[in-house]
């Protein structure tokens, strides 16, 4: 992967959740401005080469490069069937198909239950980017995704979050319906996001006093069937009433997923 952009260059340099192999840095560029990346490399001892800016374009794909590309092995997701209960400690464990669990620790206070973000086949890298980048920034303990019909942690994704995806381990599952079932038996309460449910509640209603899963859908049908049926609750955002307006309530009526995550 040619991991390009500033931010996420610096964070996939202090990550290290990457091979690293070359930092590609543009002729022109002022080196004051990337001391600290060009820092790391020498520290981690990574080649570092000097190119025309036609080359960085090419290696992001015409993206907003700043100057920087960094060539690493690919991020991957970790492979998780279902999560464990969470102890008085805030500890709990993330089972592993045919390898040893995963230990999770609460990432902030323990005046608060462990707060996850599942998200149901989300195929757009810029919502992905944006959900990552909003979820490391308020301390959410995890993010899981759908293995299959969802958008990949790929360089465009980690620019978008600036970062973030760098950061952070992300997690995804093979079958999201067993996956929540079975959290749900270990006594994590299953929240989904939902526009047209009757029974949602309205987010300024909602409290988390429980391990909770906060469950997003896809930018097009949102939550799938079988999701909805594991939720144990939705949760809805409150937006102004148009409906004494005029007659265009039915094509806004949602906002769009990342910003959703954001929100809520």
């Amino acid at each position: 992967d040619y991991v390009y952009g500033l931010s996420s260059v610096q964070a996939a340099l202090q990550a290290q959740k990457r091979s690293l192999d070359k930092l590609y840095i543009q002729k022109t560029i002022d080196r004051s401005r990337i001391s600290g990346i060009l820092d790391a490399c020498q520290n981690q001892k990574i080649y570092i080469s000097r190119v025309d800016k036609g080359k960085l374009n090419n290696m992001s794909s015409n993206k907003p490069h700043q100057g920087v590309v960094l060539d690493g092995s690919p991020r991957e997701t970790i492979q998780l069937k279902a999560m464990s209960g969470v102890d008085k400690n805030g500890e709990y464990q993330g089972i592993v198909p045919q390898k040893e669990s995963i230990r999770f620790k609460m990432t902030t206070s323990l005046n608060r239950q462990p707060l996850w973000i599942v998200l149901d086949e989300v195929q757009d890298p810029q919502n992905l980017g944006s959900i990552l980048r909003t979820a490391y920034y308020f301390g959410v303990d995890g993010v899981l995704l759908c293995s299959k019909n969802s958008a990949s942690l790929t360089p465009a994704v980690s620019k978008v979050s600036s970062g973030a995806m760098e950061l952070m381990d992300v997690y995804a599952t093979r079958n999201l319906v067993k996956f929540l079932q079975a959290s749900s038996e270990e006594g994590w309460h299953i929240m989904g996001a939902a526009v047209s449910e009757t029974s949602a509640i309205n987010l300024n209603n909602t409290k988390i006093d429980k391990p909770t899963m906060l469950v997003l859908g896809n930018e097009g049908v949102g939550l799938r069937y079988n999701v909805k049926r594991c939720c144990d609750q939705f949760v809805s955002i409150p937006g102004i009433d148009h409906h004494n307006k005029n007659n265009n309530d039915e094509l806004i009526d949602s906002l769009n997923v990342g910003v959703a995550a954001g929100v809520l």
